[in-house]
């Protein structure tokens, strides 16, 4: 029913009009994009769009340059599956961005958001469209679709359930107090407390289990 708009990928989708240069820009950086990444990963190509449409509502309200925030957003990732991915997808996307003659007065702004986004390089966001990124990284591991991505990725990394949950309080429910945005924050907040009724929901129903043995 809703797959339509979770998974439509036009740049165009908020009405944005962009210069038919950078459009024609950004398809050559997802077809290269879907060329590297998995469709159905925890952060695949999937994570990849959410994550640029989260960049598009940010900047219409924070303001900032798509030139730099929407190749960050579909590049961020492209080297996910390696150790110091923020750094190896930095250094891969300022090379594609090269060779297809991206304007090289923002690559260097677009590879230091890249590197700066990731949870656990401990960078913080330096300039605006940074925390654009980063916030709108993290938003997607928040609400009913961050619950989503822990469990997907608990599967591919054999996490059982309580391992699962223990990421939660881990990494998940610190995300709200990393946002660097205001509209960024109150979207955090919102998410969050979706996950904390999750995790209380699942707390009682351990709960009831535990009854059940004790008895």
């Amino acid at each position: 029913m809703f797959q339509g708009k979770i998974f439509e990928t036009s740049i165009e989708l908020w009405g944005d009009k962009l210069s038919s240069n950078l459009d024609s820009l950004l398809d050559e950086i997802r077809n290269f994009v879907r060329s590297k990444l998995r469709l159905k990963d925890p952060h695949g190509t999937e994570h990849v769009e959410r994550v640029l449409k989260i960049c598009k509502y940010l900047l219409r309200v924070e303001g900032g340059d798509p030139w730099v925030v929407y190749p960050a957003a579909l590049l961020h990732d492209i080297e996910r599956e390696k150790e110091k991915h923020a750094k190896r997808s930095a250094d891969t996307a300022k090379e594609f961005l090269i060779k297809i003659g991206f304007p090289r007065e923002k690559i260097n702004l677009i590879v230091k958001a890249i590197r700066e986004h990731s949870y656990s390089s401990g960078l913080r966001p330096s300039f605006k469209e940074s925390e654009i990124l980063s916030d709108a990284d993290k938003l997607d591991a928040l609400g009913a679709i961050g619950i989503a991505r822990v469990f997907m990725d608990s599967a591919l990394k054999g996490r059982d359930i309580k391992e699962s949950i223990r990421h939660f309080y881990d990494k998940i429910l610190k995300l709200p107090d990393l946002m660097c945005t205001k509209a960024g924050r109150r979207l955090a907040l919102s998410r969050v407390k979706i996950v904390k009724k999750f995790l209380v929901e699942m707390e009682n129903e351990f709960e009831f289990l535990y009854s059940i043995e004790a008895a």
